[in-house]
């Protein structure tokens, strides 16, 4: 189920800041979320899988930033950023 206002449906896409900075441009996950939650859990999952941890969220409407839940290199990971689409 996709999260709807009006007209338009919300997705989530992610931002991968993994890579140094800076950076020529910015990558994309191939993944779209239907909810900001499940896109969480995706980031949380792939934090882990690829080494840099738990992971702690700041909430910057209208996007969620996640930095290392250690703070060893306070520098964002990764950022979930809603779109609004047409269905």
């Amino acid at each position: 189920m996709i999260e709807c206002m009006g007209n338009f449906s919300t997705v989530y896409l992610v931002e991968d800041h993994t890579d140094d900075e800076p950076a020529p441009y910015t990558r994309y996950w191939l993944h779209v979320y239907t909810s900001r939650d499940k896109a969480k859990a995706g980031v949380e999952h792939y934090a882990q899988r690829g080494g840099h941890g738990p992971v702690r969220w700041q909430e910057h409407s209208p996007s969620s930033y996640a930095y290392r839940a250690d703070g060893a290199r306070d520098r964002e990971l990764y950022r979930i950023v809603p779109l609004n689409v047409q269905p």
